[in-house]
């Protein structure tokens, strides 16, 4: 059996979800990609807040990708994974 696994992030879509981390009473406002490599302080207050929702652009190579595994391999074999902590946007992207 063959089991296909996406990330919705930056893998099926890019959106435009940003991480917010507040500094000495600053906001700072980064894509995820440019908050993994954010030297994190003692004190900084990270929000994800925005991930809540979903809004973008689909990566159509991508997409087209998974859906081709799906056809192959049925969909109960292709998931999707996020590191969101909700998946509701994701569900109804």
């Amino acid at each position: 059996m063959d089991l296909y696994i996406f990330d919705f992030d930056d893998t099926l879509a890019i959106t435009d979800s940003r991480v917010r981390v507040i500094r000495n009473n600053e906001d700072i406002w980064m894509t995820s990609r440019e908050f993994a490599d954010f030297p994190i302080q003692d004190g900084d207050f990270i929000d994800f807040d925005d991930f809540k929702r979903a809004k973008g652009t689909l990566i159509k190579d991508t997409v087209d990708i998974m859906e081709d595994a799906m056809n192959d391999v049925g969909q109960s074999n292709v998931f999707i994974v996020t590191a969101r902590s909700v998946g509701t946007p994701v569900k109804e992207w």
